[in-house]
């Protein structure tokens, strides 16, 4: 992902190549060349000019061009990251994953290479998305005194500095978070105990459930889940 609708590239054929941010409409693109090797690396990030979250088997590389030119990044430990919740309007993300350790989960900006602040409450973010005017982030995950097994934590949290505006009790399956574009509804999608993949429906004004929805069962097991929305019939 990356700002204004656009997404990002990596190329390689030798272990390491250019990042480069491209509309999805086939329109200009961007590139930067960032100095670090993309073996093991996962997914990238473009947070804003000269500002790349790079993401890998057990870190957060958060990469950051000076006015000299040079590149630095600082490496931040982060549990099997395998996705990440971008604002479309504020320029910050932050990193879905299974642990973030005992600071709490980062949320990063375009500002600066450091986390613009950390969610101390949470150890693990299971799924999350900021509403379409940056100011509001949706976040399910395990609070930071609990274990994976135990119910979660599904908390409205003000994405400018990260206070919790309202949290209810999240169901242990979460693996993604979206928030529907048109009704004021929330959706939990995961997989129950049995390999069922399954989705949890909730009223996102008051984070009351309103439905739960199960597939047949799976024969193996289901790995992350990326659910996407009609985009026809909303």
């Amino acid at each position: 992902p990356a700002p204004g609708g656009r997404v990002v590239v990596a190329g390689s054929r030798a272990g390491c190549g250019p990042l480069v941010s491209r509309r999805a409409d086939g329109g200009t693109s961007r590139q930067d060349t960032v100095p670090t090797s993309c073996w093991g690396c996962r997914f990238a990030a473009e947070l804003g000019p000269d500002r790349w979250l790079v993401f890998s088997h057990h870190r957060v590389d958060s990469w950051s061009r000076g006015a000299d030119g040079r590149w630095t990044y600082v490496y931040y430990y982060y549990g099997e990251p395998y996705d990440v919740a971008m604002s479309p309007a504020s320029g910050l993300a932050v990193p879905i994953g299974s642990y973030a350790g005992t600071a709490g989960v980062p949320v990063f900006s375009a500002a600066s290479a450091e986390p613009a602040y950390r969610l101390t409450g949470f150890r693990e973010a299971w799924g999350a998305q900021f509403t379409d005017d940056g100011d509001t982030l949706y976040l399910a995950g395990q609070p930071m005194d609990s274990t994976r097994s135990q119910a979660g934590v599904l908390a409205v949290v003000r994405a400018r500095d990260g206070e919790v505006l309202r949290s209810a009790t999240a169901w242990d399956g979460t693996g993604s978070l979206v928030l529907d574009p048109v009704q004021p509804w929330l959706y939990l999608v995961g997989h129950d105990r049995g390999w069922y993949r399954a989705a949890k429906v909730l009223d996102r004004r008051t984070l009351r459930p309103l439905a739960h929805l199960v597939a047949p069962p799976a024969s193996e097991p289901p790995g992350v889940l990326y659910p996407m929305l009609d985009a026809a019939r909303r």
